[in-house]
């Protein structure tokens, strides 16, 4: 049977994924209510600042926003893995089940 334990950089990725959708979601929801104050701008600013930008400048969106995301998330990746690494050590881990 394998182990259920997912590594370091995989957690991290499926965070910073669902981080992104998550800020993706927000936004279109702030631009649409003019509501763009709260716990979750803040929360969600990094994400968000050049996808508010494309939203209020550009007609059809929907390949810029892609991009956008998709460097976005290539860059909030490596900050997730390393705060994952500092809290969760897989090494202990393994110590732990081998004995």
């Amino acid at each position: 049977m394998t182990n259920g334990n997912l590594s370091n950089k995989k957690l991290a990725f499926y965070v910073a994924l669902v981080y992104v959708i998550l800020a993706t979601i927000y936004t279109y929801w702030a631009m649409s209510n003019v509501a763009s104050t709260g716990i979750f701008y803040y929360l969600f600013f990094p994400a968000t600042i050049f996808l508010s930008l494309i939203l209020l400048t550009e007609r059809d969106p929907g390949l810029m926003i892609l991009i956008c995301q998709t460097i976005t998330l290539l860059l909030i990746w490596p900050i997730f893995w390393l705060f994952i690494h500092l809290v969760r050590d897989e090494n202990k881990q393994n110590k732990n089940t081998d004995s």
